[in-house]
């Protein structure tokens, strides 16, 4: 559905003057080469990857629906060439179908995460289970920070009297968000 609504609004945000908007590709998955109002050419090399019955069932299955002109699939160079009536069917319900054909739909929602943040995550593991093995399973990193945070704000508050940024009324706000959170 959130698709769907994704590209109703790229339809109704699209820049006036303009009568074709860029619609999304997978990269390396699925690719817009070409589109022009009534004719798409997409890259899929899933195309050529599996069973030589895919071509036929995609050009089958598109051409049953109504406003679709032409239909050509070529295993060899991974390219569907999806050409309509642009006046029945607008370009991102076109794209949109043949997303859905190919079982893509949920790749737009794949958000890559970089190497750096994989790196952190894992230290980050590493550094709780080690926290957890050390203190015979009573501390974790989350509630060793909390932890952390309360002294250091208890220390400022009542210590040393400070009222500087960031005080510690905001440091026993973010423990407490921590905690409340379960994250």
């Amino acid at each position: 559905m959130h698709m769907v609504i994704g590209f109703v609004l790229a339809s109704l945000l699209k820049k006036k003057g303009k009568k074709f908007h860029t619609l999304p590709s997978i990269f390396g998955k699925f690719e817009v080469v070409h589109a022009i109002p009534g004719r798409i050419r997409y890259f899929a090399p899933m195309i050529e990857d599996r069973d030589t019955t895919l071509p036929n069932r995609i050009e089958n299955e598109l051409a049953k629906i109504d406003g679709v002109k032409s239909v050509h699939v070529n295993p060899i160079s991974a390219s569907l060439v999806l050409t309509y009536d642009n006046a029945i069917i607008k370009d991102f319900v076109a794209h949109g179908i043949v997303l859905k054909m190919l079982g893509l739909e949920k790749e737009l929602d794949y958000s890559p995460e970089s190497t750096l943040l994989k790196e952190l995550k894992l230290f980050g593991r590493g550094l709780d289970h080690q926290i957890h093995k050390s203190s015979a399973g009573l501390l974790d990193f989350k509630t060793s920070f909390m932890m952390a945070l309360i002294s250091i704000a208890l220390y400022r508050i009542i210590i040393l009297r400070e009222r500087s940024i960031p005080s510690g009324f905001n440091l026993l706000w973010w423990s407490y968000v921590m905690a409340k959170s379960g994250k």
